[in-house]
């Protein structure tokens, strides 16, 4: 008793306050217990690009790795249906800046930034900008 059986889980059912939110950006904080997302929206209202945050889910490292293979299988999905997701040049990740302290971590931290990027890019199909 109280033990789960393995494939006997009931499915998922939305919490008394669940909300559907969009946002078209998201920024992140990591700390060495987890990743919080930090989801706004693009706001023009007043005459210059304002992003509006609205709402930050925080969650552990492991639900993270779990959350980036979901989103990148559901992508290439997506993409195999419908074509390439195109990502607008003024879009594309900036050039990361160079570590200002020289240490090992730091450079192997940059170096892994830069190759990140430029896979990106040429996913795209476009050039370095």
């Amino acid at each position: 008793m109280g033990e789960l059986e393995p494939g006997r889980a009931k499915p998922p059912q939305l919490g008394e306050n669940f909300e559907a939110v969009y946002a078209n950006n998201v920024r992140y904080e990591a700390s060495v217990w987890d990743l919080k997302l930090i989801f706004g929206q693009l706001d023009l209202m007043s005459g210059f690009e304002v992003i509006k945050l609205h709402t930050a889910v925080t969650m552990p490292w492991a639900a993270a790795k779990l959350m980036a293979y979901w989103l990148k299988l559901n992508i290439d999905l997506y993409e195999l249906e419908n074509g390439p997701i195109m990502i607008n040049s003024r879009m594309l990740p900036p050039e990361p800046a160079p570590p200002e302290q020289e240490s090992e971590l730091m450079r192997r931290s940059y170096d892994l930034a830069v190759r990140s990027r430029l896979r990106f890019i040429a996913e795209q199909g476009t050039s370095v900008p």
